[in-house]
Order: structure tokens, then sequence, then C-alpha cells
């Protein structure tokens, strides 16, 4: 049977959660008046081909989640790296608002997702090793879409070949992604540009940003002279137009 328009405006919208990741700033929200929010359920993945800094970037949105929702729990699933390697990482991060690690023997056999931590699994492709999968399952998808349902948020790291062959995988899991990040090397070394992918449900006003690595993870890339004076002429055009 169908549903009446009011039906369908009623109902209820999952709670929402405070991004406040200043790295990815403006580059996705839900509404125009919750900028730095999104609703718990959300699934997003990360991908880029390997070393190009998506596991940091991983963790660092994650620690910003924590910080600025103390009442959410956060965990991080390592696939890939040691306890001792993980540690070393999270030192040299000054990771510190995450509640959970899961590691090597903890990952074993699969622990269900729990109502309100939010999970960052690193990465998709070893969680599918780990299952005897060579690319995401249906059943890992269908996990991910129970964790949707019960507004389970689910971050994802997922690896992706030069001849990209890394996205294969599971239609369902393809079908449930809302937010999709990826991060490419630039013609500079230490520099990353992290770009939003044109079909993500939850669009913010940026499309792009340039990320450097430092001794402590990814910081922002100021902006060059030419982008400050291009910037502050089209501030200035806007504010003449919004005068006449």
């Amino acid at each position: 049977m169908a549903n009446s328009h009011s039906k369908l405006l009623g109902i209820q919208t999952p709670p929402l959660f405070n991004v406040g990741f200043n790295l990815l700033e403006e580059m996705f929200q839900f509404t125009d008046v919750t900028p730095e929010m999104l609703p718990s359920g959300v699934q997003i993945t990360i991908t880029g081909q390997p070393g190009t800094g998506k596991t940091r970037l991983a963790l660092q949105l994650l620690d910003a989640i924590g910080k600025n929702n103390p009442d959410l729990k956060t965990e991080y699933r390592s696939y890939e790296m040691s306890g001792a390697m993980l540690k070393d990482l999270v030192l040299k991060l000054r990771i510190d608002n995450i509640d959970t690690y899961s590691y090597d023997q903890d990952l074993e056999t699969f622990a269900p997702f729990v109502p309100g931590t939010l999970y960052l699994i690193d990465s998709l492709d070893f969680w599918a090793s780990n299952e005897g999968e060579r690319y995401p399952s249906d059943r890992m998808a269908k996990l991910l879409l129970d964790a949707k349902q019960q507004h389970i948020t689910v971050i994802l790291v997922h690896h992706k070949t030069k001849n990209r062959s890394g996205e294969t995988g599971s239609v369902l899991f393809r079908q449930y992604n809302d937010i999709r990040i990826e991060v490419k090397q630039t013609k500079q070394n230490n520099h990353i540009q992290v770009s939003s992918h044109e079909k993500n449900r939850y669009p913010g006003q940026k499309r792009d940003v340039t990320l450097k690595h430092s001794p402590f993870g990814l910081v922002p890339v100021p902006p060059s002279q030419f982008e400050t004076i291009w910037m502050g002429l089209l501030n200035r055009i806007d504010a003449i137009a919004q005068n006449l």
C-alpha cells in the first residue's frame, strides 16, 4: 500500500552528529542549516591508491568526530597494521579521542556493529581478505546495510589500484555508500588532493582541497598569493553585487 505525502514527511530523521573536521570543512553537509552535521548511519568511504595518506586522513577524521561528540563511542578496526605499528602511528598523529582499537587477534572473527558506536574499518579490502573474499561480498554489504538501518555510521578505507580494479565489489556495497572521498598524490611529493565524489548523497560547498604531509599528520596547504588575490577580488565583486 502506498504512503501519503504527510506520512513520508513524518519519518523521523536519524540523530545527527558533529563532524567538525577542519581539513574537510564544507566538503559535505546534511542541510544548509546544519553544515557541520551528518545523520547517524551515513557510510563514508575514503578511497585511493596505496601510500597516499588514506589511513592518516581517516584516523584524523575519526579523532575529530570523537572529540566533537563525547556521547558517541568510536572504534578503529585495523585489518592491516599490527598493534605496534598502530601505536606508533597514533602517537605520531597525536590521536587521543578514539575510544577503542581492534587489531591482530581481535579481528579473527567479525564482531557485530553496536548502536551508539561509530566505526572506522581499515581497510575494506583486507576485511574482505580476512573473510575469505577477494572483493567486498554481498554478505559484507548486508552487514553494512544492517548498520545503516540501525543508524550506525561506518567509515571505510578502500584501496584503488592504478588500473582501478580496486573499485570492483558488491553492487550492494556501492549502492549504500553515501559519501565517497578520493585521495590522490599531486606532483608535489608531500601534497595530496582530497576530492568528494560528484554523486555524494550529502555534497558540500567544496569539491576538493589540497593537504600536505607533516610530522604530525595531514595539514592544510596555505593558499598561494595568486589564490589569495583572486579570492579577495571575488569577495569584493560579491559585496558590490549585494549592495546594488
